[in-house]
């Protein structure tokens, strides 16, 4: 399990992070959501000891990780996978990683087998695709057997084919016990893999829980674009809608499309985009399932040609 308390990291005048305090769950995914900026790579570094907080603590299994005689049985870590040496061959990288955390040539062998890249293993990396170097990453993270993971938008980039094998490698991780913790930008993305979820905006945590309470239909939720996104944000924040950065747009909790749109409207500069939000939805479009939910194009502009009419 990782306690987070009180984080807080800037870079110069611009704060990345502002007081961040969540707990991460052992035999979980837990997935950090938010856009660009939003602070979700800056926590992932700092819980890697990559990035040095200005305050807070980090606790892993109750231990300061910084203080681990052998981190790698701690803590695995798979970045982007242009973050890799590219003239390396994949089994000499992989051979390079294991040594450093003194295990043997065998363990390369178990590696490649494990995400599928035997034959690849002569393969240099500025020859491989993304989806070859992500799997490259994924058996560094996995190379010193850790207990938890994390892994920086393993999902980004790829093919059905092979995020449908990355999730699943992703739930075997977790089933064994270990914590995983994954970033994301979107919600939807990990809406079929995440068992927990934190949003962040600009270095805050907007809201954590399980994935459940995402996506039940208990919250009504509606998601909008314009192209004065900040200012319809403002106004919808001073009337105390709970708001945060989704996709191209952003998702305001707690209201429908109707009451959303007459205050951009009425008291903003307009949308260009309006529609309920339905996170199960869009993650069946994504997996080419029927989502079964009466949403789609003409619903969303009617929604929006309601809220212009209404106002």
């Amino acid at each position: 399990m990782m306690t987070i308390t009180s984080l807080t990291k800037t870079y110069g005048s611009c704060t990345a992070l502002a007081d961040v305090t969540l707990s991460v769950p052992d035999g979980a995914v837990t997935a950090v959501v938010g856009p660009a900026g939003s602070g979700r790579s800056t926590l992932l570094g700092i819980l890697a000891q990559l990035v040095v907080a200005d305050s807070g603590r980090v606790l892993v299994d109750g231990e300061d990780f910084a203080r681990s005689r052998r981190p790698g049985s701690v803590i695995g870590t798979a970045g982007a996978g242009d973050q890799l040496p590219e003239h390396l061959r994949i089994d000499s990288h992989l051979a390079h990683v294991c040594a450093l955390q003194g295990l043997g040539r065998g363990r390369v062998n178990d590696l490649l087998a494990e995400v599928g890249l035997h034959q690849a293993r002569n393969r240099r990396i500025k020859d491989a695709s993304l989806a070859v170097r992500r799997r490259v990453g994924l058996a560094v993270a996995l190379s010193g057997d850790p207990r938890h993971v994390l892994l920086d938008e393993p999902l980004q980039g790829l093919g059905s084919e092979d995020r449908e094998w990355t999730r699943r490698i992703i739930r075997r991780t977790a089933r064994a016990g270990s914590a995983v913790v994954l970033t994301a930008p979107r919600l939807r993305d990990v809406a079929t893999l995440a068992d927990h979820v934190v949003t962040l905006d600009r270095g805050r945590v907007v809201r954590a829980g399980p994935l459940q309470s995402f996506v039940a239909g208990g919250e009504e939720r509606t998601y909008v674009e314009s192209e004065h996104l900040e200012d319809v944000a403002a106004v919808l924040r001073e009337r105390g809608y709970f708001v945060v950065h989704e996709d191209e747009g952003i998702l305001v909790h707690g209201a429908a499309p109707h009451e959303v749109g007459r205050i951009a409207f009425d008291h903003g500069p307009g949308l260009s985009h309006l529609r309920s939000w339905h996170p199960a939805f869009d993650a069946a479009l994504d997996s080419g399932l029927d989502p079964g939910l009466d949403s789609g194009p003409d619903s969303d502009r009617d929604s929006a040609l309601n809220a212009r009419h209404a106002s």
